[in-house]
């Protein structure tokens, strides 16, 4: 999990250089760990897909995702790392299986939803 937890630390980082373009910015040292998606607000969990079957869906920690290309139709393409939250922000890391493997964000500040990644 050490190397998750650096890949977030340099997600937030990057989501507070996106977010500096606006008026409203993620203060990663404001953030709090969220370790499960049963402890995101619902709204979050519905945008992130949770209540999908398949591939549509998100994962929690530890439960089975289609990692690679070669898809099990029953599982999700991605999975849940974890999440930080604030007063008015959260943001949310999370591995995306398929062809390009890869750890993505989405964060939510203001109202607004910021989304990066490869």
């Amino acid at each position: 999990m050490n190397s998750a937890v650096a890949a977030f630390a340099l997600l937030a980082l990057a989501t507070q250089a996106l977010a500096s373009d606006t008026s409203t910015a993620i203060n990663p040292y404001s953030l709090v760990d969220v370790r499960t998606l049963k402890a995101l607000p619902h709204d979050v969990n519905a945008i992130l897909g949770r209540q999908k079957n398949g591939p549509e869906g998100i994962a929690d920690v530890g439960e089975q995702f289609n990692r690679a290309d070669v898809a099990d139709g029953r599982l999700p393409m991605r999975r849940f790392i974890l999440a930080g939250s604030s007063l008015d922000s959260l943001l949310v890391a999370y591995e995306q299986g398929g062809r390009a493997y890869s750890i993505r964000a989405k964060g939510f500040a203001g109202g607004e939803k910021l989304e990066i990644g490869p």
